[in-house]
Parts: structure tokens; C-alpha cells; sequence
């Protein structure tokens, strides 16, 4: 288990190829060199578990590198954490990402999909996607800058409760529906109509 020094950057997505775990094991290698006592914790499980194992190995990172595996319970995943990465090639909006927000966590992902959406106005680190040093760099800034790291947490877990709570969404989706209410729906050959 980690000791009270380190500094334990977890990463919740399934181990395929679009996530680019093989780029954040790079990165993690970069990271460590700066910061010897970072830890990655890797929850989630996929058909490159045994080529990223190999690889962690290879590379001489498999004593900082945690396998956990598909957790049912994310709680004590997140609880954990000094940061959360993502660096997905291709993203919609990120679950992990919206959780780890949730927890007050500060994040660091790639500027993919709704990714930069998510992270913009201080609520996380983007950096570009096939980057292994902007990665570890962001990461590197959370280790040596704890304001920085509670301000962008704090940040994103506003962001969350304010945008993506459940109230949030409800309200979101209210107003799609009087949207789509309001318009006239017209299909070659089919009678035009409102709904409601």
C-alpha cells in the first residue's frame, strides 16, 4: 500500500487502445524520474491488460504501478487519489473524469471530445493528446503545487455540482423537450404535426 508520502495519480477507464494507456505508462516513466515516490493505480480491465503489464515491466515501472482491475466500488478508488489522468486519443464526456471532479480531485486529460468543455476555467489540466511530456509535466505541476492542484479540484467539483448534478441534468433535459416540443415536425409523406 501507499505510504502517506506518495503522491497517487489513478487512472478509471477499460485498457483498450483509444484510452492510450501505453502513452500514460510513458508519461508515468517521465514523471517518476521527477518524482520518484508517485504511485499510478490503474481500476478498469480490457484486452491490453497483459501487453500494458508487459510493458509497465519492461520499462521498470511495476513497482509504482497498481492493477486494479474492474472495481465495482469507485469510492475508495477516488478517496485514494492526489490527481486524475486521462489521456484517451477519442472521448465523449468521461465518466472518470466527472467522478473524480465529484471527489474534489484535480484532473489532467487530453483536450478530446467534451474534454475540453469539462475542463475549461481552471477546473483541470488539458494538455494535447499523444503527448507523454505535457502529461507529465501537468502532473508533475500537481505534485510540486498543492494550491494548484485545490484550486483546479475545488474548481471541478463546483463545476460538477452545478452543471452535472442530477438537478442540473433534469433541468437540462426539460428544456430539450420543450424544445423539441416546440418545433414542427415535418418527414417527406408524413403528415406535418406538433407534438403535445
Amino acid at each position: 500500500s501507499a505510504d502517506r508520502e506518495s503522491f497517487v495519480v489513478g487512472c478509471a477507464a477499460r485498457l483498450s487502445e483509444e484510452k492510450n494507456h501505453a502513452g500514460l505508462l510513458d508519461a508515468f516513466a517521465r514523471l517518476l524520474e521527477k518524482e520518484p515516490h508517485s504511485i499510478l493505480a490503474c481500476a478498469g480491465d480490457g484486452p491490453l491488460r497483459d501487453a500494458l503489464g508487459a510493458q509497465a515491466e519492461r520499462n521498470g515501472l511495476s513497482r509504482s504501478i497498481r492493477w486494479l482491475g474492474a472495481l465495482e466500488d469507485m469510492h475508495h478508488f477516488y478517496a485514494a487519489l492526489d490527481a486524475c489522468v486521462l489521456n484517451s486519443d477519442r472521448e465523449g464526456l468521461p465518466l472518470s473524469l466527472l467522478e473524480g471532479m465529484s471527489y474534489g480531485i484535480p484532473v489532467v486529460a487530453t483536450s478530446v471530445g467534451g474534454v475540453g468543455e469539462l475542463l475549461s476555467d481552471e477546473c483541470g489540466l488539458l494538455v494535447p493528446p499523444q503527448s507523454p511530456d505535457a502529461v507529465a509535466s501537468a502532473l508533475g505541476s500537481l505534485c510540486q503545487d498543492p494550491d494548484l492542484a485545490s484550486t483546479l479540484g475545488r474548481n471541478g467539483r463546483e463545476r460538477i455540482c452545478e452543471s452535472y448534478s442530477v438537478d442540473a441534468m433534469v433541468d437540462r433535459y426539460v428544456d430539450l423537450y420543450r424544445e423539441v416540443k416546440k418545433r414542427p415536425f415535418f418527414r417527406p409523406g408524413i403528415e406535418s404535426a406538433r407534438c403535445g
